[in-house]
């Protein structure tokens, strides 16, 4: 068993598949655990009908095993049957009211159905059998989805709870001052951001969550010297705990370049589907969620904000640990071969919900435009632009997680833009008309026009709500979440200036992009 966990800690999971696949043949049930293995390797290699079926004959042989149940409603989640998946992750939670993974895994399903209050009332339940570290978690969760809802009160209510547990938390004290205003501070909450940074037993990550902290709460009292000092303080231990390598981002465009260039850009793929996307992407801080919000006030369109359901698609076929798969993606393209469309259309968000057309607000797609266009070709590519120095900088000023290494450090923000700006041109010219490319300063200056251009570019009838974005409630779960709850204000637009003093050599080398 020892070996088991250690090969599926390394995801290893062929090699696991191997050893245990005999148990399961031999219908030797006695190792339970072995055969839960199978299972899991199975599940994790995509396998899901088949994992299904060794954790159905688990259950029959041990019907009190919660974990092998919760195992079974997961596969059951993945092929997009909830029903089957609530049923057993509640006969889960009856067996063991402390399983915490089944109420989260209950609450992501009424999430993708956008089902808020239901998915509140399954943490609150939670809360009725758990200790107080398990308590910290939910807290978090239930304010996650809150603040997601504009429900911002509620969301600090939330975090207090976490703060009255541990007063020294410093993920909810970053959590707080992403939804306050520090021009109104009536909490104090920036005496206690001062007070917690200060503590010597705070490990690197409390301390950089403190300092992004710090670098909001001081600016937005104008006091910009104080907070240059603890965004760079901030950057530069999030850049010593990243691996991120530029070079190999550069490699990777250049890739899916050379390999488009040796595509039969005529093998255009039907339509499996009435439903439709909109693609929105392009850099972080860019305008994106506001876009996106836009476009979900419509009342045909449904937001699906950073799904990332095309690059797991694009790494299950084409991808080895960030290698391209050249031939393997020319043959299927040129020979049709493929199931990207289908694949993507079948997700649970997609599938099972009654909306047509739908946003993907995962900005990395702009790697994979040209071949959007041939996967999908009822959709709609919206590129997000800002004037770049506000823009890499607002990305500098931003705590963004691991996978994006590049937003810690300076001279990565600018190659970044730098291998960006050359794949737009790129797609621009292999891809033509069919990049719509919405400027953030000429939505703020002229909103009413830009807006029914975008609705136009659409494909869409003119909704006044569109109008109304920042009424729209729909869950936004990225940095922007606060902002675009707000009207359209030019308040961000040269915001990089009040720092140049700080970050000159920074924007001097934006300016030779």
């Amino acid at each position: 068993m020892k070996k088991l966990n250690e090969l599926f800690q390394q995801k290893r999971f062929d090699e696991i598949i191997n050893i245990t696949k005999k148990y399961y043949l031999e219908k030797d049930f006695k190792n339970e655990n072995i055969i839960n293995f199978y299972g899991l390797a199975l599940q994790s290699k995509g396998k899901i009908k088949r994992s299904v079926e060794v954790f159905t004959k688990l259950y029959k042989k041990n019907n009190d095993n919660f974990v092998y149940i919760n195992n079974l409603a997961t596969s059951y989640y993945i092929l997009g049957d909830y029903e089957s998946a609530e049923f057993y992750f509640n006969k889960t939670i009856l067996i063991n009211p402390k399983f915490f993974p089944s109420y989260f895994n209950l609450k992501k399903i009424k999430l993708d159905l956008g089902k808020i209050d239901e998915a509140i009332a399954i943490l609150n339940k939670a809360l009725d059998h758990s200790n107080d570290k398990e308590k910290i978690t939910i807290f978090f969760e239930i304010a996650r989805i809150h603040r997601a809802s504009a429900n911002f009160e509620v969301a600090k209510e939330s975090i207090n709870k976490i703060l009255l547990l541990d007063k020294n938390h410093s993920g909810a004290h970053k959590f707080l001052s992403s939804i306050i205003n520090y021009n109104n501070d009536s909490d104090g909450h920036l005496r206690e951001l001062e007070r917690v940074s200060k503590l010597t037993s705070h490990l690197e990550q409390d301390r950089i969550n403190i300092y992004f902290a710090l670098g909001k709460a001081y600016e937005e009292i104008l006091d910009y010297e104080n907070s240059a000092y603890f965004y760079k303080k901030a950057n530069s231990m999030s850049k010593n705990n990243s691996n991120y390598r530029i070079y190999e981002l550069i490699k990777f465009a250049e890739d899916v370049k050379s390999v488009f260039n040796q595509i039969n850009t005529s093998k255009i793929f039907g339509p499996v589907s009435s439903k439709r996307v909109i693609f929105i992407c392009g850099m972080p801080r860019s305008g994106s969620t506001l876009v996106e919000q836009i476009l979900s006030s419509h009342n045909q369109v449904y937001a699906t904000g950073e799904n990332n359901f095309l690059t797991t698609i694009f790494n299950k076929y084409y991808l080895n640990k960030n290698e391209l798969k050249k031939n393997q993606l020319i043959n299927d393209i040129n020979n049709k071969i493929g199931n990207v469309q289908f694949e993507y259309l079948s997700n649970n968000s997609i599938k099972n919900n009654s909306y047509k057309i739908f946003t993907d607000k995962t900005l990395q797609n702009f790697y994979w435009i040209g071949f959007i266009k041939l996967f999908f070709p009822n959709s709609v590519i919206i590129n997000t632009e800002r004037e770049i120095k506000d823009n890499a900088f607002s990305i500098y000023k931003n705590a963004f997680n691991k996978s994006m290494g590049w937003t810690y450090d300076e001279l990565d923000i600018v190659d970044y833009f730098r291998v960006y700006k050359d794949l737009m041109k790129y797609w621009k010219s292999n891809v033509p008309n069919y990049i719509y490319t919405l400027n953030y300063e000429n939505l703020v200056n002229d909103t009413s026009n830009e807006i029914k251009n975008l609705l136009e570019v659409c494909n869409l009838e003119f909704d006044i709500n569109c109008m109304e974005y920042h009424k729209n409630k729909n869950t936004v779960f990225t940095t922007s979440s606060v902002q675009v709850r707000e009207k359209i204000s030019g308040s961000a637009i040269n915001s990089y200036k009040k720092f140049y003093l700080y970050f000159s050599k920074f924007f001097d080398s934006i300016d030779k992009l």
